[in-house]
């Protein structure tokens, strides 16, 4: 039987360059987009778990006062991109394959790749 969920805590981690500066002691509105990339359950000594999810954005907004957006530049690695989409699709896909064998098959075709990627642009 599976231990029941107390609680679903979503926690934030990453960075974004903004283009401007923000005042201290301010509210903002922030719209963010990004990924889930790693759950986990913490035990609370009471039969229960509560299951954290760290989100890692990749599009980042803050909505100023006046309704303007000041949108944040991605300071992620293109490295980091790659990686973080594998291993989500590894979960969507209840795929087992993992990041080496994705790194040397993308190598191994190359060619076949880069083709493929040119139809889809």
């Amino acid at each position: 039987m599976e231990t029941p969920v107390n609680e679903h805590i979503l926690k934030l981690t990453g960075k974004a360059s903004l283009p401007l500066a923000l005042t201290m002691s301010k509210t903002y509105e922030v719209v963010l987009k990004g990924d889930i990339t790693k759950t986990s359950d913490v035990d609370n000594q009471n039969g229960t778990i509560n299951r954290e999810y760290r989100f890692e954005p990749h599009h980042v907004e803050i909505v100023n006062d006046k309704g303007a957006r000041i949108v944040g530049k991605d300071t992620s690695k293109t490295s980091q991109k790659i990686r973080s989409r594998h291993h989500i699709w590894t979960i969507d896909n209840a795929s087992q394959l993992d990041y080496e064998w994705m790194g040397r098959q993308l190598v191994a075709h190359y060619d076949e790749v880069m083709e493929l990627l040119k139809k889809l642009c």
